[in-house]
């Protein structure tokens, strides 16, 4: 494990100076929104990128433009991605069963099955 953080460390370093090296990032408009509430001026220079219809050309053309950077810089960084993903996904426990609770006259519980992404919970009438 201390092989593979020493590695990892070393990758983040070497891309920050690779970052300074490659193409400037993008930088957002400063186009102020200015909001009252209750009395209060609140001011937002970037309020303009609040989209919540997730259409607004400018919004989502900024947003590709700053992914786009962000894989530029990081492209070198693939491999220990990589290995990072694989060490993490290793320690994941594929079947977890959780002990059942008693509240009232009911047990809980929850399983984990190995090949779903996503936990069954149970609930159980104690007889008696």
């Amino acid at each position: 494990m201390r092989k593979s953080t020493f590695y990892i460390a070393l990758g983040f370093i070497v891309a920050l100076l690779n970052v300074a090296e490659s193409q400037a990032p993008p930088v957002a408009q400063v186009n102020e929104v200015v909001t009252q509430i209750r009395g209060y001026t609140l001011r937002d220079p970037y309020g303009w990128m609040k989209d919540t219809t997730r259409s607004s050309p400018s919004v989502l053309n900024y947003l590709y433009a700053e992914n786009n950077y962000t894989a530029d810089a990081t492209r070198h960084l693939s491999y220990l991605m990589e290995e990072l993903y694989i060490d993490m996904f290793g320690r994941y426990q594929k079947i977890d069963n959780t002990y059942p609770v008693q509240y009232k006259n009911y047990l809980y519980y929850s399983k984990k099955e190995e090949g779903k992404s996503y936990r069954k919970y149970y609930r159980k009438h104690i007889s008696g």
